[in-house]
């Protein structure tokens, strides 16, 4: 626990990520880190490592974008496009069906992650067969297959799952109404 703590310091994993300031990154006018040279093999190796890694310790806005370069005619049209992308995806007007991002979810324990592998493959393909088919297989059609084989192999047991889940953790989980709030 103390390497995972460690790991989710933000001087560790700032120090990990754009080494020291000054020698391997600069700061932008507000705190945010931005390697000197951004194909720097020093830290190619720290992929792993920084998965605990969190853009949130510099607040809202990810801190790659901060560290982008406005002058840069490439990067500049990127943070263009960011922009855009935020503004159509990251709204409240329209928000994200999940109850969450993959990344805040837990893993399903494993009896249930065979039933989801099995499962969701077959789903995939009975959608593919309506979006191929045309009128000869509906969406409708597709549908009631898709729910009939999530029934077939136990998928109301993930149903389940998730339900319990999410009724022990409503309170202290990071949910779809927090990608809009935090």
């Amino acid at each position: 626990m103390k390497y995972i703590d460690f790991l989710s310091d933000k001087a560790s994993m700032t120090k990990l990520a754009y080494g020291d300031e000054g020698t391997d990154h600069t700061l932008s006018e507000a705190g945010y880190p931005a390697l000197k040279q951004t194909d720097n093999p020093k830290f190619s190796w720290t992929n792993d490592v920084n998965l605990l890694y969190s853009p949130a310790f510099f607040g809202s806005v990810p801190a790659y974008i901060n560290s982008l370069n406005r002058d840069n005619k490439v990067e500049k049209v990127w943070l263009e496009l960011y922009g855009q992308a935020v503004e159509n995806y990251l709204s409240p007007d329209r928000p994200y069906p999940g109850f969450t991002f993959g990344e805040f979810r837990p893993v399903l324990p494993k009896e249930l992650q065979t039933i989801s592998s099995t499962v969701n493959g077959q789903i995939d393909n009975i959608l593919k067969k309506a979006i191929v088919s045309g009128d000869s297989y509906t969406a409708d059609q597709a549908i009631a297959d898709a729910q009939n084989v999530w029934k077939q192999v136990g998928g109301e047991q993930i149903d389940d799952w998730w339900s319990d889940w999410y009724n022990a953790n409503k309170e202290t989980a990071y949910l779809t109404k927090d990608l809009y709030t935090k």
